[in-house]
């Protein structure tokens, strides 16, 4: 033994390695199953001595594979392990990923915009440790009518739309088309749709793309016919500020002139009377200047008419 674990694994090692090569192979899962079934099968008083491994190569269906995981989710959260441990291996679970709650949901075409959905998830708010299978449950229980209807007009509501079945025929598509549109599992699973579901998808595509093409032309129309529409309103108010503007100019040049031919009239009377002004004022000096000549030879006269006197 010494020899072993320093040349290699020991053989407590090597049991440890080939159970869990065993277990990751499914081999365990398998013999557990096989052994489960024999007991079953001897408590019942058969004989079955064949050994028969579950080593299924195909993949089970997305429908089985949500059942699986509902059924899982309600053995997990009701704490039944031994059951969970017989149901995992019987179930091939481990194969493949388990599917989540939202991809549940959406398989099952249930929008996210209706009271059904609404209602699952504030159930699962309100109690942490229910199941998706146990909250659905309860929504469908409380959703169900508790009284006979009237055949010809449904009044039941809608578990999957939100609203009053049959209303109207717009209702109707509007919720045939947002469940379609929410069947796929982001293109995951489109292998496994039928011929008749891919061409219907591939249609809805083409629709879709030529409604998204339609609407980017119809957007760059209006916006060329926006831009059109104003750079004919830029030009007319050019034209019309242009205009506008030859007017002012020739009122004010009209207005100018009226004002230099005022000045011009307002210089010329000025001029005028200035004129006269100094007529008069050269004529009164004038005057004063002889009068006072006069005055002078008067009083000359009188100082020579006086020497005489007195001689």
């Amino acid at each position: 033994m010494t020899t072993n674990g320093q040349n290699g694994l020991n053989g407590r090692d090597l049991r440890i390695k080939l159970f869990d090569l065993m277990k990751s192979k499914g081999i365990v899962d398998n013999v557990k199953t096989h052994l489960r079934g024999r007991l079953i099968h001897e408590l019942r008083g058969g004989v079955d001595n064949q050994i028969r491994f579950s080593s299924s190569t195909t993949q089970p269906t997305l429908l089985v594979r949500a059942l699986n995981a509902l059924i899982l989710d309600y053995f997990q959260g009701q704490h039944y392990d031994y059951t969970t441990s017989v149901f995992v291996p019987e179930a091939n679970i481990n194969d493949y990923r388990i599917m989540s709650d939202e991809e549940i949901l959406r398989l099952l075409n249930i929008s996210t915009e209706s009271s059904f959905y609404k209602k699952i998830k504030s159930n699962s708010e309100i109690n942490d440790h229910t199941s998706l299978l146990m909250s659905m449950l309860t929504c469908i229980s409380s959703w169900l009518p508790g009284s006979s209807q009237n055949n010809s007009t449904q009044t039941s509501n809608d578990l999957w739309a939100s609203s009053i079945a049959g209303s109207t025929l717009d209702e109707k598509l509007n919720n045939l088309d947002a469940m379609y549109m929410n069947r796929h599992d982001d293109l995951t699973s489109t292998h496994n749709l039928s011929t008749e579901e891919k061409l219907l998808l591939f249609q809805k595509n083409i629709e879709l793309r030529t409604k998204e093409n339609l609407k980017q032309q119809m957007d760059q129309f209006r916006e060329n016919e926006i831009k059109k529409i104003r750079d004919e309103e830029r030009l007319k108010c050019q034209m019309e500020l242009q205009t506008l503007r030859k007017e002012l100019e020739t009122l004010y040049q009209s207005k100018q002139d009226t004002l230099n031919e005022k000045e011009m009239r307002i210089g010329d009377r000025f001029k005028a009377e200035l004129e006269n002004e100094r007529r008069e004022l050269y004529g009164q000096r004038q005057t004063f200047l002889e009068e006072l000549k006069t005055m002078k030879i008067r009083e000359t006269e009188n100082q020579r008419n006086l020497e005489l006197r007195e001689r």
